[in-house]
C-alpha cells in the first residue's frame, strides 16, 4: 500500500470511530439486552420441562422485532439503521456469552450440548452477521417510519 493509500485508510477508520462513539450505546445495550428474553423464555421451558412451539418463538420475535422499531421510532433516534444493527450485534454477542455461560454452569441443562470453542468462534461470528443483518432491516424499516411520520425532522442521537 502506498502512502496515499495509507493515509486514506487511517481517515476511514478514524471516521468510522467517530461514527460509533456517536452512537447512542446504552439504548443499543439495552435494546440488545432486552432481546435475551427470547433465549431466557427457552431455558426457562427447558428447567420446567415445557417446550417453546415454533409459533410462541416466532411470536416472541416479532413481539422484540416491534418492540426495537417502535423504540428507536418513538425516540426519533438519529441513524436508526446502524443502532439497530449494533443492537443486533450487542445481542449476539450477549446470547453467546449466555450460552457459554449456561454450558460451564449447567452443563445437563440442554440435550444439544455444543463445544465452547464452536461457541465462541463460529457461533458467534454467524450470530453476529446475521442478527447485524437483522437489525440493519429492522433500521430501514424504522427509517420509512420515521420518514413518513415525522418528515425525518426532530431526530435525537
Amino acid at each position: 500500500m502506498d502512502a496515499s493509500g495509507c493515509v486514506r485508510y487511517t481517515m476511514l477508520m478514524a471516521n468510522f470511530k467517530h461514527s460509533l462513539a456517536r452512537l447512542p450505546w446504552k439504548l443499543i445495550v439495552v435494546l440488545g439486552a432486552a432481546a435475551l428474553m427470547r433465549p431466557v423464555v427457552k431455558i426457562f421451558g427447558d428447567v420446567f420441562g415445557y417446550e417453546v412451539s415454533a409459533a410462541g418463538a416466532i411470536s416472541l420475535t416479532l413481539v422484540i422485532a416491534a418492540a426495537w422499531v417502535y423504540t428507536v421510532v418513538s425516540l426519533r433516534v438519529e441513524r436508526p439503521v446502524a443502532v439497530l444493527a449494533a443492537s443486533g450485534a450487542t445481542y449476539a454477542v450477549l446470547s453467546v456469552l449466555l450460552a457459554v455461560v449456561l454450558q460451564v454452569a449447567v452443563p445437563n441443562l440442554d440435550s444439544q450440548q455444543v463445544n465452547i470453542a464452536v461457541l465462541l468462534t463460529a457461533g458467534l461470528f454467524g450470530s453476529v452477521v446475521g442478527n447485524v443483518i437483522y437489525g440493519a432491516a429492522l433500521g430501514v424499516i424504522a427509517e420509512i417510519i420515521q420518514k413518513r411520520t415525522s418528515g425525518g425532522s426532530q431526530k435525537r442521537k
